[in-house]
């Protein structure tokens, strides 16, 4: 008996491959003094001049107004196009939108932190029924509303809405936390995350600000003062 050839049958499937993963956290309030920033102490801010303004390689400052004094002079010598033209305007509009911004404010911002964050459990992998099962430091939440101790004064309320968790912390000093989330479906597919979270009682970062009157009058005599700019020669004829 000789063998002429092998037949295999075969069948494949997909695997649905379970995991999860913790995001959210506590986040800084917004400015409430929109465009100009807050108002400085006196001291506290520092001027920070445009790109057109900054100091050069060899350590000479540019005229801040040179390239508005070439504008105005290259439309000087030219009759108003139109009667009652502002050749002046005309010219600070013509130039770049870098170039008409002298710089800015900035100093460093402390604002409190939002003392409630949000954490969810992103699954992927998963069919329906989806379950989660949050625990922190090691404590597990069970009911839909509590709150945990987590020492040094400090105290966690949260409150859990399907595969979402919200933590509003009670700390006057800056806490670290253990977050855990143990997910399933009505398949039994399960994964699990855990992720270190800190929470810090005050934002601390750097923007803009509204300096005080006696800042901006330094600051602009130190990097500006007074520049004479020629009148527009008449035209005869």
């Amino acid at each position: 008996m000789t063998v002429d050839h092998i037949r295999f049958r075969y069948i494949t499937w997909e695997k649905a491959l379970a995991s999860v993963q913790i995001v959210g956290g506590f986040t800084c309030p917004p400015s409430v003094f929109g465009t100009f920033g807050e108002v400085a102490k006196p001291g506290a801010a520092v001027f920070a001049p445009s790109p057109a303004l900054r100091v050069s390689a060899v350590g000479t400052q540019r005229d801040p107004c040179n390239q508005l004094r070439a504008a105005l002079d290259a439309v000087a010598a030219a009759p108003p196009a139109v009667k009652g033209a502002d050749t002046v305007n005309d010219a600070i509009r013509a130039l770049p939108l870098i170039d008409r911004r002298i710089g800015t404010f900035v100093g460093t911002v402390v604002r409190p932190m939002r003392p409630q964050g949000r954490f969810d459990a992103v699954a992927t992998g998963f069919g329906p029924g989806l379950q989660a099962k949050w625990q922190l430091d090691g404590t597990a939440l069970g009911a839909a509303s509590g709150q945990v101790d987590l020492g040094g004064g400090a105290i966690a309320h949260y409150r859990i809405a399907g595969t979402t968790l919200l933590l509003t912390v009670q700390a006057g000093k800056p806490v670290e936390m253990l977050l855990s989330v143990t997910v399933v479906d009505e398949e039994a597919h399960v994964a699990s995350a855990e992720r270190c979270v800190h929470y810090e009682p005050r934002c601390v970062n750097r923007g803009r600000l509204t300096p005080a009157w006696r800042d901006y009058r330094t600051a602009w005599a130190t990097n500006f003062g007074v520049v004479e700019v020629p009148a527009p020669r008449p035209v005869i004829g």
